[in-house]
């Protein structure tokens, strides 16, 4: 099942006084995990923004006149949302403004509800608590999330507030995360007691509600890799060009001597960070050779995510290596943190 949790924001309440989208973040959820695939974009709305609507997110005139038309960015988030469910809070208004933004296309396409199933998280919090309030801040505040600055907010939250956190549990920003149920009373003289903040910080037995004999009645576990989920982040290989040569002039025999081609280039996050004591396989092959795909030796980054591997150049001549540079997050540990990375490079050879 694929979802898509959605939002927007907008230089005023009503499109049907002319306001516009001037934001639009997406985050994609398959399987009820978050699979780290989002898409964002602002919008020029060519109108002003509302002052009212300026103090919610932010967004002022002079940063959205240099931003794309929504013609430029629609067919990119039409790919990304087709066929999806989608999540939004509150959706009649977001739905109402996108809608708008599509019927002003040039050629306009089918209306948001004709390409996807739209559920509203504002009518599932109506009936959870009804006669609450169930705004997205009252909701952060009920369930315990975190939303730290409110001042403003945009359409995407990413994974770059769990990094700023000191008190979080993805200090890298990515990972697994099992998530627990607690019910403070299900019968008479039942359930869990609040838990205290320090409680959170104490290593091994944090939780007293788990000594309690048939407390998995009103404590349930959703272990990240069946019912939680994980937040797994995007990585990036950079990695040097280079002209590669097999031999070179020994300069104290003057004989030639062979050279191995060495690959070197560093391992990134998406939010920059360095990857440390992370496996990188390289092989590479010479196109038109005969001697196949040459594997070479193995290597990892060091504490500042780079990376120098050595690879064979025996009785290879002059020519085109294809070379491919691979990061693998199944080999290393990582399959619940970040995706894999692959990157080909083409290094000309001489002789």
């Amino acid at each position: 099942m694929r979802q898509v949790v959605l939002d927007t924001e907008t230089t005023g309440l009503d499109w049907r006084k002319g306001h516009r989208v001037i934001e639009i973040g997406c985050i994609e959820v398959v399987n009820r995990r978050v699979t780290g695939e989002q898409f964002q974009a602002h919008v020029n709305p060519h109108r002003e923004v509302d002052p009212e609507a300026y103090a919610v997110h932010g967004l002022s005139n002079e940063f959205l006149r240099d931003q794309p038309d929504f013609s430029e960015i629609a067919p990119a988030w039409f790919a990304f949302v087709q066929g999806a469910e989608l999540v939004i809070h509150n959706a009649e208004f977001d739905v109402g403004f996108l809608n708008a933004e599509i019927k002003l296309l040039p050629d306009p396409s089918k209306l948001l509800q004709d390409m996807c199933e739209i559920h509203d998280s504002l009518d599932l919090a109506r009936r959870l608590h009804p006669g609450q309030r169930n705004s997205l801040d009252a909701l952060s505040r009920r369930y315990g999330v975190d939303g730290r600055d409110r001042t403003h907010h945009g359409a995407l939250l990413d994974a770059q507030i769990l990094r700023e956190d000191p008190s979080s549990y993805l200090p890298d920003g990515f990972g697994p995360v099992n998530v627990i149920l607690r019910f403070q009373e299900n019968l008479p003289n039942e359930g869990c007691e609040q838990l205290q903040e320090y409680q959170l910080s104490l290593q091994g037995a944090w939780d007293p509600c788990v000594t309690i004999q048939g407390s998995d009645h009103y404590r349930r576990v959703m272990q990240y890799n069946v019912d939680g989920f994980s937040l797994i982040g995007r990585t990036t290989l950079d990695v040097d060009d280079q002209i590669v040569y097999t031999s070179e002039i020994d300069p104290v025999t003057g004989q030639s001597i062979e050279k191995p081609m060495v690959v070197t280039g560093q391992l990134v996050d998406e939010l920059g960070s360095n990857l440390t004591n992370r496996n990188i396989r390289i092989y590479y092959e010479m196109q038109g050779g005969v001697q196949g795909v040459i594997s070479c030796q193995p290597g990892s980054t060091d504490m500042n995510g780079n990376f120098e591997i050595v690879c064979p150049l025996e009785d290879v001549m002059a020519g085109q290596a294809r070379v491919t540079i691979e990061y693998n997050s199944y080999d290393n540990n990582d399959r619940y943190r970040y995706k894999n990375a692959s990157v080909t490079r083409l290094f000309p050879v001489f002789s």
